[in-house]
């Protein structure tokens, strides 16, 4: 394996935890404060609906339609909150890849000067 698709490998890897990270945050954030009182709120609507006797039909219909608006909010911030994150977890990977090149570069010439260090020493 060259050393080019060795960090096409590292580089591919690195992106898919970058994406999963993003998946796992935009999941744990996905339920709001307003999307838990959005369902609280139906729940308490559907609870008076039932006590004043109104049809089934008509609560089961409004209990339906609440959960479906839940649902979907509840998607839409998901994948503002992924892609958000998912960016976030790309640029901190480019930024660890330019820090280990750089690293790698100041330790590529440290080596450098330590064997040329070495010659002239030897040439003395």
């Amino acid at each position: 394996m060259s050393n080019g698709n060795h960090s096409e490998d590292v580089n591919l890897e690195e992106e898919r935890l970058a994406e999963q990270k993003a998946r796992e945050r935009a999941s744990a954030t996905m339920w709001s404060l307003e999307i838990v009182m959005l369902s609280f709120a139906l729940l308490i609507v559907v609870l008076i609906m039932l006590f004043q006797e109104t049809q089934i039909e008509i609560v089961s219909s409004i209990a339906v339609l609440g959960l479906a608006l839940v649902w979907i909010i509840g998607r839409r911030r998901g994948k503002k909150l992924y892609q958000s994150f998912y960016m976030e977890e790309k640029s901190r990977l480019k930024e660890k890849t330019k820090m280990e090149e750089q690293q790698k570069i100041e330790e590529d010439e440290t080596i450098e000067d330590k064997v040329r260090n070495a010659l002239r020493d030897r040439w003395r």
